[in-house]
């Protein structure tokens, strides 16, 4: 691009503009070049030179899939809790991630999983930030991170007493208790 010097350096970015209307596979197309000045303005270009007023585009267009997050144990702790204490509940945000990809291996998923969170004996709650563990060949993933609440809680147990000898207060001589 040339031109006045004042005009040059006002150019802060160019923009092109592809038209997605009713594209459900991937395509080519050739597009204006648009020159913008730094708060986001058109430049007019009729005092500029340049060496090409359009550029040709190749748009790959993908398939999207809304996956949950898994909040199995087994696929989110690496570890043990402290003895005597439990996993009570595991919560993800956020808890759903859209992804991109081929739709052979959209079909293929059902959830996604983090990369499990080394844990070593805690006793009391926490949430943590987790990578998403992603498949290599998705092309798009909206959240790479997640935050995974662990709710832990001391371990209650139960049992049964038997023989155990029970006394009654203030039971009337007329009454038989059985």
């Amino acid at each position: 691009i040339s031109g006045a010097t004042s005009l040059v350096q006002s150019l802060s970015s160019a923009m092109v503009t592809a038209d997605m209307s009713g594209r459900t596979a991937s395509f080519s197309t050739s597009s204006a070049i648009e020159l913008m000045d730094s708060s986001g303005n058109p430049i007019s270009t009729s005092m500029l030179n340049r060496s090409a007023t359009s550029v040709s585009l190749g748009v790959d267009v993908y398939p999207t899939k809304e996956l949950e997050v898994s909040t199995a144990t087994d696929d989110v702790l690496l570890g043990q809790v402290a003895p005597g204490y439990i996993v009570e509940s595991i919560t993800c945000k956020p808890q759903t991630v859209t992804v991109a990809g081929e739709q052979s291996l959209l079909d293929s998923l059902d959830n996604l999983v983090i990369e499990p969170i080394e844990i070593d004996n805690p006793n009391q709650s926490f949430t943590k930030r987790a990578n998403i563990a992603t498949l290599a060949d998705l092309k798009y993933i909206s959240s790479e991170q997640v935050y995974i609440t662990v709710q832990i809680a001391e371990e209650t147990t139960g049992g049964w007493i038997e023989g155990a000898k029970i006394q009654f207060l203030g039971k009337d001589d007329g009454l038989l208790l059985s």
